[in-house]
């Protein structure tokens, strides 16, 4: 039977021709030692330079599975709406993450196995050493011709977004702007409010207003801790347009959702002078368009299914039917699925949930889940031998 090869329709108008990928090694000298930082690298393909905002990723749960820092966090939700207005996205990883050179050390207990330390004396350190990480690659980004200077906008998710802030605050003549998702420090730990307290404090002495992004049923800060820590950050100066009344709540995903948070980032771009309005289809994808070969591909979800924070998924053949055989491992059981295929994206359990594939030219299967009931998240898989 002929194979179906996995593509996807681009969807673009005449503003702006397709999207480009890349995957950058970065070098740069941190704490006295030079690593490369691996770096997504989303852009316009066309002529720069862009302006550019500086996406930096969260932790990897309780970071007690080492397995867990090999994973690359593409944030594929926010690269498109971005990229749909013009502008680069980067995405760096930090050391030791992602397939980044030297160890991820932001402040883990003794034996690391345990995972992240509430401890301050730990924990706290492991901020600064991130924040370094953070400083040195702000440092090479600023250089790339692709990169208007003058207009660099930072951001991130949980411990990328507090580590944002904290850039902004303690760099604040470097950027022009900070969106912060859910950024927090530590978890709902003994002493995790007291040391997103400290941190926040630090990145009130920014001079411009940042836009604070949480929403309800966060497994990870309650709306009334980071109320709290806001209320300390403006006493100490500092200026947020804050916006946690999203519907419905989604907690922690909540980058995964721009259908929900558009609105408020659009009126903050506005007001800095930024692009703000969609110049092409924003679901264009992301990636190269390559076709991707029928044949059987494993790995994992990154991100959460139905709060599991991590999924084992088999693809199998890929048929011209348009169907596919789906294996997934949920909850400690095996579930075995049809998946239906159109117009390049393959939809799960029939509704409303899909899953995205791009084949890279890396040799890996990359997806993004993108599920109104509870799928979230980035996959890599490798082709099985």
């Amino acid at each position: 039977m002929r194979r179906l090869a996995l593509t996807f329709l681009v969807m673009l108008t005449t503003a702006l021709p397709a999207q480009a990928w890349e995957q950058r090694m970065v070098p740069v000298t941190v704490d006295g030692e030079t690593v490369r930082l691996s770096t997504i690298v989303y852009r316009p393909a066309a002529d720069g330079p862009f302006p550019t905002l500086v996406f930096l990723h969260g932790s990897t749960g309780y970071g007690g599975d080492s397995e867990r820092f090999a994973w690359v966090q593409e944030f594929a939700a926010v690269a498109r709406y971005f990229v749909a207005r013009g502008w680069a996205v980067v995405l760096p990883s930090r050391r030791g993450r992602g397939g980044s050179e030297g160890l991820y050390d932001e402040g883990f207990r003794n034996p690391r196995a345990l995972g992240y330390s509430c401890d301050p004396a730990q924990s706290l350190p492991g901020a600064e050493r991130g924040l370094r990480d953070v400083a040195s690659t702000m440092d090479a980004i600023r250089e790339w011709p692709i990169v208007d200077r003058q207009r660099i906008v930072i951001g991130g998710v949980s411990r990328g977004g507090i580590l944002a802030t904290l850039y902004a605050g303690t760099h604040p003549d470097s950027v022009v702007g900070v969106i912060n998702y859910v950024g927090g420090w530590a978890g709902s730990c003994a002493h995790a409010q007291s040391m997103r307290r400290t941190l926040f404090r630090r990145a009130a002495a920014y001079p411009g207003t940042m836009l604070w992004l949480y929403s309800d049923g966060d497994e990870n800060y309650t709306l009334d801790q980071i109320r709290d820590a806001l209320t300390q950050f403006r006493e100490d100066g500092g200026m947020a347009d804050y916006h946690d009344d999203f519907v419905p709540a989604v907690g922690h995903a909540l980058s995964s959702h721009p259908n929900l948070w558009h609105g408020p980032v659009d009126q903050y771009l506005a007001n800095l002078g930024l692009p703000h309005i969609a110049a092409f289809a924003e679901d264009t994808p992301l990636v190269p368009q390559v076709d991707t070969p029928a044949d059987e591909f494993v790995g994992r979800w990154m991100g959460a299914w139905f709060g599991v924070a991590q999924t084992v998924l088999t693809v199998r053949s890929v048929e011209a039917d348009g169907t596919a055989d789906i294996v997934y491992f949920f909850r400690g059981g095996n579930s075995f699925l049809k998946g239906t295929i159109a117009d390049g994206v393959l939809r799960l359990h029939g509704g409303t949930n899909k899953v995205r594939f791009f084949h890279m030219p890396d040799g890996l299967l990359r997806g993004e889940v993108e599920g109104a009931d509870g799928g979230f998240g980035t996959a890599m898989l490798t082709k099985r031998e």
